[in-house]
């Protein structure tokens, strides 16, 4: 990104020095993409009569907590190719509101001002940094107004107006979503992810392919189809004849599926979403391949999880390949007794939701209701509901062991699996798909097949209860056949709505 200085914020030092011209964002760009050298010294600008103006200076984009970086999880574009001319773009965010509040002037908020200007002449666009008015004095359709009267445009068109920030740590969550407040990197991705094309070869010149494609970093198989799923979806929701693939295979990745063995993670359990392979992807003249990743800037991908109806959404794509089905199946016979007819499926997800999280973390996870609460839950429910039995799901010793020495023990069952004990002080930040990745001898494949197949348990209960909103709670929603009679799970909403 290209931040701007006043003279007074910028560096005393003048060295690259440019001319103002319409697309001097642009210019900066591509001057700081030749020259990485340079990154760290601002660009000083000059008017027509060779006066100092103000300063331009380059950010990296690749930003996010240490461990998105180091998995390569979140990779988001540098938009090192767009300009302002670009038409294939996606709208459907813009659409939304009638007018727009940035706090600052940047390349970015520039990009965003001027496609609004040329798509959508009757909205109405403010800026509360005084900086804008260097690059928008001649038009009449952007106002320079001050921070209050910004908080008084906010009040009065609540449910129109869009709030666009430069700050690049805002995290998408429901109630930004409900005041559409994002920030500008995120609008970017919204709008130019059609943009990001490359070409593998010279097959199927007639079709374009989407590329689901991402390191996996410490997801599990639940964060695999939560985004798989979603991004299935907003591809669909352009309503544009894109065919989409999955690529979940990258060689050298050390996750919790293979040891770097370069195994697609998708196709090991489930049917592929099309039916061109990864293989003609690769050799095909039009692809996709958007920046998004598992812990993507891409908002669409963060409001459809947070939004999304999983039960649609898997009925639409989801197809598990017959060996899954087959096992799970064999796996809900073997745990559930034939006589227990009703029963309670309880996710008692702790572990490393547990950790004293900082910074984005903790605001990532959401920390679960402690083993004591679910359990009085689960008893409560028990006892109102006459129900047959309770299938625990739980890698925490400490909530088993908890479960396992109540009145309900003998009406319990679960899947034998390693559980793990973490330690309430640990701040380390590991998680649990670190533990595993550390077990050499680990069967990747065959843990990950026993994972879907207690989430499937879970499925088939008559009632849902979670310690927290995690994959296995909304993958488990969404594979039930005829619903839950009775769902507690936090942060849930059984009955959704789509902003796509």
């Amino acid at each position: 990104m290209i931040k701007v200085y006043d003279l007074k914020e910028g560096s005393v030092s003048v060295k690259k020095v440019m001319t103002v011209a319409e697309d001097i964002f642009i210019k900066a760009r591509d001057f700081y993409h030749a020259h990485p050298e340079m990154d760290e010294d601002p660009i000083t600008i000059l008017g027509e009569d060779g006066t100092a103006l103000y300063q331009l200076g380059y950010v990296t984009n690749q930003g996010g907590s240490e461990f998105v970086v180091r998995t390569r999880m979140g990779l988001n574009s540098d938009f090192l190719t767009y300009t302002y001319e670009d038409t294939d773009l996606d709208l459907t965010m813009l659409k939304r509101a009638e007018c727009f509040l940035f706090d600052q002037i940047d390349e970015y908020s520039y990009a965003i001002a001027r496609i609004i200007l040329r798509e959508f002449p009757e909205s109405r666009i403010y800026f509360t940094d005084t900086k804008a008015a260097w690059f928008f004095s001649q038009q009449d359709r952007v106002k320079i107004i001050s921070e209050e009267e910004g908080r008084k445009q906010k009040e009065e068109n609540a449910g129109r107006l869009m709030t666009i920030l430069q700050d690049g740590s805002l995290i998408i969550n429901r109630e930004n979503i409900e005041s559409m407040t994002y920030n500008s990197q995120q609008v970017m991705n919204g709008l130019y992810w059609l943009t990001e094309k490359v070409s593998y070869g010279e097959e199927n010149p007639d079709k374009t392919f989407v590329l689901i494609k991402s390191h996996l970093g410490h997801e599990g198989i639940a964060g695999v189809l939560r985004y798989v799923l979603n991004k299935l979806e907003v591809i669909r929701a352009t309503g544009r004849d894109l065919e989409p693939v999955v690529d979940l295979g990258i060689f050298g990745e050390i996750n919790q599926f293979c040891r770097g063995t370069g195994a697609d993670v998708w196709s090991m359990y489930f049917e592929p979403v099309s039916r061109y392979s990864v293989r003609d992807v690769y050799n095909s003249k039009n692809v996709l391949l958007p920046y998004d990743g598992m812990k993507t800037k891409n908002p669409y991908l963060y409001e459809q999880d947070i939004l999304s109806d999983y039960p649609g959404l898997i009925r639409k794509y989801l197809r598990f390949k017959k060996e899954t089905l087959a096992y799970c199946e064999e796996q809900l016979k073997k745990i559930i007794p034939g006589d227990v007819k009703r029963y309670i499926g309880v996710v008692g997800r702790g572990t490393d939701y547990n950790m004293q999280l900082s910074g984005a973390l903790s605001n990532y996870l959401m920390r679960p209701l402690t083993g004591a609460d679910i359990l009085k839950k689960t008893e409560e429910l028990f006892d109102a509901g006459a129900y047959d039995g309770i299938f625990l799901a739980t890698e925490d010793e400490q909530v088993f062991d908890l479960f396992m020495k109540s009145n309900l023990k003998d009406r319990i069952f679960y899947v034998e699996q390693e559980r793990i004990s973490y330690n309430p002080e640990d701040t380390s930040r590991r998680f649990l798909a670190d533990y595993y990745k550390e077990e050499t001898n680990r069967d990747g494949y065959s843990e990950n097949l026993r994972y879907i197949s207690i989430i499937y348990i879970l499925s088939r209960a008559s009632a849902l209860l979670s310690t927290t909103l995690c994959g296995a709670a909304k993958i488990a929603w969404g594979l039930s056949e005829d619903g839950f009679e009775h769902v507690d799970v936090p942060g849930l909403q059984t009955s959704p709505r789509s902003t796509l």
